[in-house]
């Protein structure tokens, strides 16, 4: 039995069959950590404390630990912007210390008096630096790989920093906590000072902005969901009144630190299934959103999948498809071809060259009539002129994108990843089809609108975008430039694409016009070395323009310039 993996959802393919599993099996981790999470709590209430002392604390413990450290591999293998993948990983991180600084206070320093003040004040440290964290996290999302920071959040990190010495030295100035004299009963007697008030403010203000700014972050991209992050925060916070403030609980079923890991975790996870943190978990659209008029169907002839300009096939069309091509009408070409598990059915648009040949057919009926000869010569002279020129130029095109044709027929008849292979069968689709449009527009004038540029980066970028990087371009304007500069531009971004794509995190162009000059830059987020751009370099020479490429950490950043003003990186 052999398993693909379509639109994100898991098939198996038995006997020739391809059949569509639950999709509901990919929510079964979040219920399972759901149940052993409330099974905590629910022990915790149902048994007295000091009879689970040695069992339901470390059960619950376990299971806190196990769930934390469980969504951060989860955080490490999805999140596709290495910056942001940081971030949470740095979360994750003071979050599990949060349980583990609670387990050794609890379980292991009951009766000791410096170690469990000390144990108490690390309690803040992963709270202030893990909601801080959090915020970072909801500004940053929807911004550029590059992107720097303010300088602001410096300073408020150092404001932070101070806050936690000032919890780990509260034995010497008592400004958070305030004791009795020698520290007598100070598990039990004690009150809050200037410092707890200003933690709280910290801790809460950070957590509530970053919720606000998620959700309207959420509301742009899916407004039904948007709500999801305060729901959590709300749900939380109502927990921590009524426990903490009113004293409802008797037994409470959650502590503070699990509490504040799941309104964390909540929150972002919320953000991830909404879709504003770009992660490689779903490739639901890539099939529908393709420009190629296409089905996948087993060998049965069931259709699996389908593209949104997909024309309907009967059995009889497919049987016949399979043994060569079939003409489904006068303009449309049915082809097949075998894969994994069944076959792909597309079409081909004959409407161009029926209309030529109508044309030709009308010029010849016109030659029977006498008077009419010599002009009917001429017409089709000048028809069959314009034939070879288009021919010319045809071949020309097909010479320029016939690495990328081979590489699609490759990808088509392998049996590797069908979900990766059919995002990057769009990705070169894409460039056939746009490198093919723009050398028809250098053949009919010297220079166009770098338009035609930036809308052919913006398509190419959403097929990144499901091939499972994050991808965007970006124009501040447009002007009319010498076509063999655009079509460098556009030559120099598939050729970094195809370089990088299979360990491809992010990569954006960037087209701008600085004072008296023309810029196109590529930042790409990956761990591969680029081969020799030198082909490049002295094409971009030629054109009077300067080709630059640092690389640094794992970012890549290509700038071409053309005139005074258009610098380096």
């Amino acid at each position: 039995m052999v398993v693909l993996i379509y639109n994100g959802i898991i098939t198996t393919k038995k006997e020739g069959i391809l059949v569509p599993q639950n999709n509901k099996i990919k929510r079964f981790p979040a219920v399972i950590s759901g149940l052993l999470f409330l099974s905590a709590a629910v022990l915790k209430v149902l048994i007295p404390y000091e009879s689970a002392l040695q069992s339901v604390f470390v059960y619950s413990n376990i299971v806190f630990f196990g769930i934390i450290f469980s969504w951060g591999i989860y955080v490490q293998r999805s999140i596709l912007s290495a910056k942001i993948r940081r971030l949470m990983l740095s979360v994750v991180f003071f979050m599990l210390m949060y349980i583990l600084v609670g387990s050794a206070k609890h379980g292991v320093f009951l009766d000791g008096d410096f170690a469990g003040r000390f144990l108490w004040y690390l309690y803040y440290v992963p709270q202030i630096f893990a909601t801080f964290l959090a915020f970072i996290i909801a500004f940053r999302v929807g911004k550029k790989e590059e992107y720097r920071l303010p300088k602001v959040f410096n300073y408020l990190f150092a404001v932070g920093v101070i806050i936690v010495i000032g919890y780990l030295t509260n034995d010497i100035h008592q400004l958070a906590f305030s004791f009795n004299i020698d520290f007598v009963a100070w598990d039990q007697q004690y009150s809050w000072g200037p410092l707890f008030y200003i933690s709280t403010v910290w801790i809460y203000f950070f957590l509530i902005a970053g919720v606000i700014m998620l959700s309207v972050k959420c509301r742009a991209v899916n407004k039904k969901k948007a709500w999801l992050p305060i729901f959590w925060l709300a749900l939380g916070s109502l927990y921590i009144f009524s426990d903490y403030i009113l004293g409802l609980w008797s037994i409470a079923p959650f502590n503070l630190p699990e509490t504040h890991c799941f309104i964390v975790i909540a929150m972002l996870e919320s953000s991830i299934r909404i879709g504003i943190m770009p992660s490689n978990s779903a490739y639901g659209q890539i099939v529908s959103k393709s420009s190629a008029a296409f089905q996948i169907a087993d060998s049965d002839n069931n259709v699996i999948y389908r593209s949104d300009n997909a024309v309907s096939l009967s059995d009889g069309q497919m049987e016949e498809a399979k043994e060569g091509n079939v003409m489904i009408d006068k303009n449309t070409l049915l082809l097949s071809d075998r894969i994994k598990g069944g076959y792909v059915f597309w079409t081909e648009d004959m409407t161009a060259v029926n209309e030529m040949n109508e044309k030709l057919s009308q010029i010849g009926e016109s030659l029977s009539e006498e008077g009419d000869l010599i002009r009917a010569e001429n017409e089709l002279r000048e028809q069959r002129a314009k034939i070879a020129e288009q021919t010319r130029l045809y071949d020309s095109i097909s010479l320029l994108v016939k690495p990328q044709l081979e590489k699609i027929s490759r990808l088509i008849a392998s049996d590797g990843d069908f979900r990766k292979n059919m995002a990057h069968i769009c990705i070169l689709n894409c460039y056939v089809k746009r490198r093919s449009n723009l050398a028809l527009l250098k053949d009919r004038r010297p220079a166009f609108s770098s338009e035609e540029l930036y809308l052919s980066l913006k398509e190419s970028s959403e097929y990144i975008k499901l091939y499972g990087g994050v991808s965007d371009a970006y124009a501040n304007e447009s002007a009319v430039m010498p076509s063999d500069i655009l079509l460098l531009c556009f030559d120099l971004w598939q050729s970094v694409l195809e370089d990088i794509l299979p360990e491809l995190y992010a990569v954006t162009a960037e087209i701008s016009f600085p004072k008296d000059a023309f810029s196109f830059r590529i930042t790409a987020d990956t761990e591969k070395e680029l081969p020799s751009l030198s082909r490049f370099y002295s094409e971009a020479e030629r054109l009077g323009g300067k080709l630059s490429l640092i690389c640094e950490d794992e970012t890549v950043f290509i700038a071409l310039c053309f005139g005074k003003g258009g610098g380096n990186i």
